[in-house]
């Protein structure tokens, strides 16, 4: 659990959205058999998953160039979640910022490098093609001279 770098909005949203299906079957667990503890374990995973839930609000705050001390306006009635919603919803900055490196910028240079190993690949698979291409095509125009007697430029293919 990293309080001290930027978070991606997907990052935050997947790691977030990960606990409500959790949390719905425990409860519903719970309510299935009621007459033992099983009614404690929604409770409990919240507990457990409060410290890394408050890291990836951090991050995700940290992104946007806001301190973490802006988690407390969740505070506040009605407006306070409504702006912390806000400020995990909105794009984080370009570049780095105070709080570390841009976590899209990572996985941008991991795409441009993914890219040029894939463009290197494909340049030799159409290498490969156009020389096979090559390949089948003299052999046709070499077929289609002996058939015709006449070579690709015009001129007679055996001039015996």
């Amino acid at each position: 659990m990293q309080f001290s770098l930027a978070g991606s909005p997907k990052e935050y949203w997947m790691f977030e959205l990960a606990h409500f299906p959790i949390i719905v079957a425990l409860v519903f667990v719970g309510k299935i058999v009621p007459s033992t503890n099983l009614g404690l374990l929604p409770t409990l995973y919240i507990l457990a998953m409060i410290i890394p839930s408050l890291a990836g609000v951090v991050r995700r705050l940290h992104d946007t160039n806001r301190s973490g001390w802006w988690l407390f306006i969740n505070l506040a009635p009605v407006v306070g979640p409504l702006i912390l919603l806000s400020f995990t919803i909105t794009k984080g900055n370009v570049g780095d910022n105070r709080f570390g490196p841009d976590p899209k910028a990572e996985a941008i240079v991991n795409a441009n490098a993914l890219a040029s190993q894939m463009g290197y690949l494909a340049l030799r698979f159409l290498q490969k093609i156009n020389s096979r291409e090559a390949q089948l095509s003299s052999v046709e125009a070499r077929a289609n001279a002996r058939e015709t007697g006449f070579s690709a430029t015009g001129a007679l293919a055996n001039p015996s």
